[in-house]
This record gives C-alpha cells, sequence and structure tokens, in this order.
C-alpha cells in the first residue's frame, strides 16, 4: 500500500510538473537547446563539410573554376552561421581567424613574397582565411596562378578544415546554452551589417562620400550574398526564440521578422553589386540602408526588453 500511495505521487508530481510546462510554455533552456541542436550544430556542420569539398578542390590549382565555386559555398554557410558565431566561434578566434576584414592585401602579398613552406596555422588572421582565398581566387594574381599561390592557396585550404574541426568539436562537446549570448549575437550582427557591410561603403560614415572597396568580398562581388546568408541565419534563430518573445511581446517576432525581409527585399534590387551601387549612390543601397537601420533598433530595443537580456554590445560592434 506504501509503495503505492508514493508511485501515485510520483504520479501526481509528474502530472503537475507537465501541468506547469504546458502553462508557462517553453523555458529558456529547452527553447536554447533546441537552437543549439536543430541550428546552430547543424550549421556548423555543414561548414565543416563544405570547407573539405573546398580543400578538395584546391587540388586542381592553378585551375581555379571548381575552387571558385566550392568558396561561394563555404562562404554562404559561414555567412548564415554568423547569427550565431558567439561561445566556440570567438572563444577560439576561429571568426578572426576565417574571416578577417577588411581586405588586407598587404599581408597576403607579405606572406606570398617569401620561400619555404606555407604554415598556414601560424599565419596572422589578416593573411588567412577568406580575405587570403579570395584575393588568390579572384584577385589579379588568378589570372596566372603561381606554384606560390597554389601552394598558399591549398595550406590556407587545410586550416579552413583545421579551425571548422575544432569548431564543431566545441560545440558538440559542451554546446553553450546561453540566451542572452545569443540575442547579444543577433543584435551585434545587426549592427555590424548596418555599420560595417553598409554605411560604411555607402559613404553614411565618411561625409557621404561613398567607399566602394569597403565592402565586404570585395574582388569577388560576394557582398551582397554574404548579406543574405546573414540574413537567412537571423531569420532561422528568430523564428526558434518566438515562443519565449511571444509571452511578453505578442506579434514583435512577426513585426522582427517582417524587418528581416523589407531588408532582404530591398538587398535583392542593389544591381549590379553592392560597390557598383555606392558608387552610384543608387536609391536601392539607401533603402537597404534604411531598411538595416529599422532591424537594429528593433532588435536593440524591443527585442532585448522582451527577452530581459542583459545587452553586451554597443555602437561601436561590428568595428
Amino acid at each position: 500500500m506504501k509503495a503505492l500511495v508514493v508511485g501515485l505521487g510520483l504520479v501526481a508530481a509528474g502530472a503537475a510538473a507537465a501541468y506547469l510546462f504546458a502553462f508557462r510554455g517553453p523555458t529558456r533552456e529547452g527553447v536554447m537547446q533546441e537552437l543549439v541542436v536543430t541550428e546552430f550544430q547543424p550549421g556548423f556542420r555543414r561548414t565543416k563539410t563544405l570547407a573539405y569539398e573546398f580543400r578538395n578542390d584546391t587540388l586542381a590549382c592553378p585551375a581555379l573554376e571548381a575552387a571558385r565555386k566550392s568558396w561561394r559555398n563555404l562562404r554562404e554557410a559561414w555567412k548564415t552561421t554568423e547569427a550565431y558565431q558567439f561561445g566556440p566561434a570567438r572563444d577560439l578566434r576561429i571568426a578572426s581567424n576565417v574571416d578577417f576584414w577588411p581586405l588586407r592585401t598587404w599581408a597576403v602579398e607579405a606572406e606570398l613574397a617569401k620561400t619555404g613552406p606555407v604554415d598556414a596555422s601560424v599565419l596572422p588572421s589578416p593573411a588567412k582565411g577568406f580575405s587570403a582565398t579570395e584575393m588568390l581566387l579572384f584577385g589579379e594574381r588568378s589570372a596566372a596562378p603561381t606554384e606560390r599561390d597554389c601552394a598558399y592557396l591549398k595550406a590556407v585550404a587545410d586550416d579552413f578544415v583545421a579551425q571548422f574541426e575544432a569548431l564543431v568539436q566545441a560545440w558538440d562537446k559542451n554546446p553553450p546554452v546561453m540566451l542572452d549570448a545569443a540575442v547579444n549575437q543577433l543584435v551585434s550582427l545587426a549592427y555590424a551589417i548596418e555599420d560595417m557591410k553598409l554605411a560604411r561603403p555607402l559613404g553614411k560614415r565618411h561625409g557621404n562620400t561613398p567607399q566602394p572597396e569597403a565592402v565586404e568580398s570585395p574582388l569577388s562581388h560576394n557582398s551582397l550574398a554574404d548579406l543574405a546568408a546573414n540574413l537567412d541565419g537571423m531569420r532561422a534563430v528568430l523564428k526558434k526564440l518566438e515562443p519565449l518573445v511571444e509571452r511578453t511581446a505578442s506579434g514583435l517576432t512577426a513585426k522582427t521578422l517582417a524587418v528581416v525581409d523589407e531588408l532582404a527585399a530591398a538587398l535583392a534590387a542593389v544591381k549590379p553589386n553592392l560597390a557598383a551601387a555606392a558608387i552610384a549612390q543608387a536609391p536601392e543601397a539607401e533603402a537597404a540602408f534604411k531598411a538595416s537601420t529599422k532591424l537594429t533598433k528593433i532588435l536593440a530595443t524591443e527585442y532585448v526588453g522582451a527577452l530581459g537580456v542583459t545587452p553586451t554590445f554597443s555602437d561601436n560592434d561590428g568595428d
């Protein structure tokens, strides 16, 4: 009888817990766990897989066409994860090692001028990663790659694999389930889009003097694709956080996603590329910039407030 009473008590307690969970809705920890499993870990794993494909394609150097295509695929995957590049991506300096920018051509040229084997693991961040590979695949040197160019390209591609392997291992071993960090990363990305990726090349920070050379991925003209991938990643995170947001701010997720879509549509209208649009001071680029300021504002104020997140970003984020 005593066992029966205890058993009934456990059942009742379980039912009560289930009721409270249903009544209160998803927990912060539960939502973050789902984000890790369904978005963050798969996103980084896809980047690692594409890094291997890119490395394989660099073996054909001095033929570069396949490597250019796999570079863009890898770039898209990586820029999608920028919406959640907190934790290991920063702690292990992987983000800066693989995606240092603005492009420092002199840093790459200085290393290419040296002789001997290339060990990309000890190269400074401006001399490797996407910057170096973009320069070798799409810059002036790509017209006639030298033996040194090909060796350098392959070494940096090897480093991509090593960096993304380390990132995936870190996320698999001890994933950071931190809502504050995730939300602050979204806001930081919004600031970077508004300031570094749009305002600066469009001349908004330099007396209305366009600086087309300041666009992201300038040699490959991949800046618009980079931004589209950024927004894809942001959109995925926002949708998964919706159950938490809606508890205190009904309709805020839909409002935020509408601004993301507005920015995406404005960027899609920019032709032929962002650098050319900056020079022409195209109205489509201006519309994209205005939409980016709306996105930053809504995320940094309403969204952060709705989730009770402690801000760790500033207006200088993205510098």
